[in-house]
């Protein structure tokens, strides 16, 4: 999930605000988040036994949180949310486990962009090309007498926690705020510039619009074969039986049915698990052998969030360079949860470029929308529904980079 973490932390800008040293949230449910490679729960338990003897803190402590079947990476996502500090024990281990990595990406953000929440970084062994990402906040150095700054450090927080006291020396305390949004914004803006003209050139010289159905049906024939070989390459749980899996909420359907129309106009012989009535049986595991998840990310109300940690799941998992998850983003995120903030998308329908080309397409009697797009809409219609030409614009983008994504990973 979170690969592009550590390269958005680097865009962070710098706007220094006054500390807030007061610790009042009634959301919160943790005093203390402890995060660490498995490799390290030996030192992982003295912190939990030198803060349980110091106070009773509300600690969240893995072993004794997660319960079997739960979802235990939104169990983990949320409690980084309802927690008033993160200790972070940094190893070798700690930074080649991508959940350590997701667990201190979301602890970071929250550290810059909230006053009440703290990340304390301890180096526990010696380390070797460490990220520019984990120099932001100062780690305390724990590597010659663990226990006794292990201590110092438990007394530190104590000491936060209880009264809002934050020592210099354990705590970073020159504050900094990012916005998560801005960052990811000028993400997209960027990709929209050096990808929007690419993509539409390549749709064409790969002739993928249909033309007729007749041509389709012949183009299918042709990739039959094709086709039967591609689709016994293992995946993580199985076979990829689809190119494409579609996961969204209810008020995300026409959004979802829109874009799959214009994917299957574009590439005919494309395979999709897409349905308009998702408690079909099996459609969870339609998502497990689909190569790549398209998630239309919305509010947590109308979010499919199993669907949605099933998609992180197998993204933290795949091989390097595959994109298993597509997230769009259908509406601004919300405060809460954060990891929703992190998840990078190459198209957010909300945003002012695609109300600014149609403008200029309008003046310039550029035409914007294809025949698989013209098809989408009146599809679109007849179930009674239709969304605005900006969103068009955007899953028209979408569509084609998810094409372009899919046959290149082919």
């Amino acid at each position: 999930m979170l690969q592009n973490c550590k390269s958005f932390l680097q865009l962070i800008t710098i706007d220094y605000t006054k500390i807030d040293n007061q610790v009042e949230d009634k959301d919160k449910e943790y005093d203390v988040f402890i995060s660490y490679s498995h490799e390290n729960s030996e030192k992982a338990m003295i912190v939990l036994k030198t803060l349980s003897t110091l106070n009773s803190h509300r600690i969240f402590y893995d072993r004794n949180e997660l319960k079997a079947g739960t979802l235990w990476q939104e169990k983990l996502y949320e409690s980084i949310d309802k927690s008033t500090c993160m200790v972070a024990l940094l190893s070798p281990e700690y930074l080649q486990s991508a959940v350590c990595q997701e667990e201190y990406s979301l602890a970071i953000t929250k550290h810059f962009q909230e006053g009440d929440f703290r990340l304390v970084p301890m180096c526990i062994s010696n380390m070797e090309g460490i990220p520019q990402s984990y120099s932001k906040v100062h780690a305390v150095d724990a590597r010659q007498d663990f226990e006794g700054t292990c201590l110092v450090v438990c007394n530190a927080i104590n000491s936060f926690i209880s009264m809002g006291f934050m020592n210099p020396d354990i705590f970073h305390i020159d504050q900094t705020t990012i916005d998560p949004d801005e960052i990811l914004f000028k993400y997209r803006e960027q990709y929209y510039q050096a990808n929007y003209e690419k993509l539409i050139e390549t749709r064409e010289k790969l002739k993928t619009i249909t033309t007729s159905a007749t041509e389709s049906k012949q183009e299918n024939q042709r990739n039959e074969q094709q086709l039967e070989s591609y689709h016994t390459d293992t995946g993580p749980n199985g076979n990829y039986q689809y190119d494409v899996g579609f996961s969204y909420g209810e008020a995300n359907k026409k959004y979802a049915h829109f874009l799959h129309h214009v994917i299957e106009g574009r590439w005919p012989e494309v395979v999709t698990n897409f349905s308009l009535n998702k408690n079909d049986a099996g459609f969870m595991e339609s998502l497990e052998k689909s190569r790549m998840i398209i998630t239309f990310l919305s509010s947590l109300k109308f979010l499919e969030v199993e669907e949605l940690h099933l998609a992180l799941f197998r993204h933290r998992g795949g091989k390097t360079g595959h994109k298993v998850i597509y997230p769009i983003q259908v509406v601004p995120p919300s405060m809460r949860p954060t990891y929703l903030k992190l998840i990078p998308c190459n198209v957010a329908c909300y945003d002012l470029h695609w109300k600014d080309t149609i403008v200029k397409a309008q003046k310039s009697g550029q035409t914007l929308f294809d025949q698989a797009v013209l098809d989408a809409s009146t599809d679109l219609i007849a179930t009674g529904t239709g969304i605005s030409s900006e969103i068009k614009l955007a899953l028209s983008m979408a569509a084609d980079d998810i094409i372009s994504l899919i046959k290149h990973s082919r």
